[in-house]
C-alpha cells in the first residue's frame, strides 16, 4: 500500500502546487533566517522604543532586507502555534507508551488464550475508525451550537489534556494489578485508557495535520 501511495504521488506530481521557500526582498532567503531577522528587529525596536501601533515599522530597517507585513503576520502565527508545537514530542512520548509500558502492563493481567498482550494495541486502530466520525459529525458540531468555538488549537489543547487523563486511568489500573493476585485483573480494564488516548490522538494528531496557523 505504501508503494502504491508513492506511485500515485509521483504520477500526479505535476498537479500539485509547489511553493519554493523564500520571502521579503530576497526571494531565496531562508524562512529561518527571515524569522530570525524579524525577532531581532522586534527586540531592537522594543529596546529603542521606536515601535508604532503597526508591525510594518519593521520594513523601515536600512540594515536588513525589508520585511513585509505578511512576513510579520506569519511570524506571529508561528509563535502563537509554537506553544502547542513544543508539546508535541511530549504527547508522542506518551502515545507510544501503548506499545511498551501498556504491553508490559497487559502481561500481568488476565488474558484469554487467543489474545496476546501486544495485540491489544489494535484497540487504538478500531477506536480511531469509530471515534473520528463521531468527533467530527457529533461532538464538535454540538459544541459549536452551544456557543463553544472549536478551533484547531483548542482541539489540540484538549487532546493533550486527555492524553494525560489516559495515564491517570492507566495508573489506577496499575494500582489494581498490584493490589490483586497476579494475572487476575481482566484485560478489559485497559480498554478505557486506549479509548481516551485515541480521542486525544484525534484531537492532537488528526487536527495537527490540517491546523491553521491563525488559530482557526
Amino acid at each position: 500500500m505504501m508503494a502504491a501511495a508513492l506511485a500515485v504521488l509521483v504520477r500526479n506530481k505535476e498537479k500539485y502546487v509547489i511553493i519554493k521557500p523564500g520571502g521579503g526582498v530576497d526571494k531565496e532567503q531562508s524562512p529561518v533566517v527571515l524569522l530570525g531577522r524579524i525577532v531581532y528587529l522586534s527586540i531592537y525596536d522594543k529596546i529603542t522604543n521606536l515601535s508604532t501601533s503597526s508591525p510594518t515599522f519593521l520594513s523601515r530597517s536600512s540594515k536588513y532586507p525589508k520585511v513585509t507585513p505578511t512576513n510579520v503576520a506569519d511570524a506571529l502565527d508561528f509563535f502563537r502555534t509554537f506553544k502547542f508545537a513544543c508539546l508535541m514530542p511530549v504527547f508522542w512520548m506518551l502515545f507510544d507508551q501503548q506499545g511498551s509500558a501498556w504491553v508490559l502492563q497487559a502481561q500481568r493481567m488476565s488474558l484469554p488464550t487467543w489474545i496476546q498482550p501486544e495485540q491489544l494495541g489494535v484497540c487504538n486502530t478500531a477506536f480511531v475508525l469509530g471515534m473520528l466520525p463521531v468527533m467530527e459529525n457529533i461532538v464538535y458540531p454540538v459544541a459549536e451550537r452551544r456557543g463553544f468555538r472549536v478551533t484547531s488549537l483548542r482541539r489540540m489543547g484538549a487532546g493533550m489534556v486527555l492524553a494525560g487523563g489516559a495515564f491517570v486511568i492507566s495508573a489506577a489500573v496499575e494500582v489494581a494489578i498490584q493490589n490483586n493476585p497476579p494475572n487476575t485483573v481482566g484485560f478489559g480494564y485497559q480498554i478505557p485508557q486506549y479509548l481516551v488516548l485515541t480521542v486525544a490522538e484525534i484531537g492532537v494528531s488528526t487536527t495537527g495535520l490540517e491546523v491553521r496557523m491563525d488559530g482557526r
